[in-house]
């Protein structure tokens, strides 16, 4: 379950904003009405939602060190190069 979303959708060729439920204190809703959708949510903005939230995500000592999980798989993976794979959906 979820309380907020905001999001930037290509469809058709064409962005599409989109929000859903009610906007947190912190949210400044005046930024989703610019003409451009990516001056609506830029990376300066979203990092003060995400400290608002209580996540830092600019503090590099924040994070641990990095995993990398790996899982091999039974079955036969199937490889293609990105010509077929265009080929394959009719691209």
């Amino acid at each position: 379950m979820y309380e907020r979303a905001l999001g930037a959708v290509a469809a058709d060729g064409r962005w599409e904003w989109i929000t859903s439920g009610a906007p947190f204190e912190f949210e400044d809703v005046s930024r989703y009405t610019a003409r451009r959708i990516r001056d609506r949510l830029d990376r300066p903005l979203l990092i003060r939602y995400l400290g608002a939230l209580g996540i830092p995500a600019d503090d590099d000592n924040a994070y641990g060190s990095g995993i990398l999980i790996q899982q091999g798989v039974d079955w036969h993976v199937r490889t293609q190069t990105l010509e077929e794979a265009r080929a394959d959906l009719g691209l």
